[in-house]
This record gives structure tokens, C-alpha cells and sequence, in this order.
């Protein structure tokens, strides 16, 4: 899956709202790298100094933790709906051609290790 932060979702964003053609469209993003549970476990226990391990969980549960973790019911099942909708696609089905949105942004995108390493 790619990831995104909120640092490359802003980046996008003044970009867009200087682009007054772009106006009315919609568009995909996501870091220029996709990852494995497993693959971002191993960049996070790189970042902590110890082990990580990615722990996969069902959507029902992943959506039921969370939702409790928040107190919200809707959470979990609003959770539980889409990891289990995305569990449903082909491995490419949620890939980002980033290099197409680079270039229709004018920007450059942070693969997801560096985003890591940028933690303070």
C-alpha cells in the first residue's frame, strides 16, 4: 500500500490552489513508494532503535480496535468497511502513478523512509 503524510498532502494542496485549471478534478496520491506492513515495520524499528513487527489483524478487528480506542462505534465499523473493501482489490488496484502527479503539481513527493527519518 503507499502511504501519505499530511506534509505531502499540504505540498499538494498550495500547489493546487495555485493551479486554477486543476479546478473540479480529483485526484490520487500517495508516497512514491508502496509498502508492506511488514516492509514499514522494519523502517519504524529502524527509527525507534529496537524490533517492530507487523501483526496483520482482520479488517472486522482492526475497525473494532480502533473504534474502541476512539470510543466510536461508527469508527470501527466505518474502519472495519474499507480495509475490508480494500482486502477485496488485486495487488496494483490502489497504486498511485506518482510520477504523473509530480509532474502535474510541480512537486516531489517523499518516499515514505525519508518521511520516517524526518521524525523528530
Amino acid at each position: 500500500m503507499q502511504w501519505t503524510s499530511h506534509k505531502d498532502q499540504a505540498t499538494l494542496v498550495v500547489a493546487a490552489l495555485s493551479r486554477p485549471d486543476l479546478a473540479g478534478q480529483s485526484f490520487e496520491i500517495g508516497t512514491p513508494d508502496a509498502l508492506t506492513g511488514s516492509e514499514l515495520a522494519t523502517l519504524i524499528g529502524a527509527w525507534v532503535g529496537r524490533d517492530v513487527t507487523f501483526d496483520p489483524m482482520t479488517p472486522d478487528a482492526f475497525g473494532q480496535w480502533v473504534g474502541d480506542a476512539m470510543g466510536s462505534p461508527g469508527a470501527a465499523f466505518a474502519l472495519a468497511d474499507l480495509y475490508g473493501a480494500i482486502a477485496k482489490l488485486d495487488g496494483d488496484d490502489m497504486a498511485v502513478d506518482t510520477g504523473a502527479l509530480e509532474a502535474t503539481f510541480g512537486v516531489t513527493l517523499t518516499r515514505a523512509a525519508d518521511h520516517i527519518k524526518s521524525w523528530a
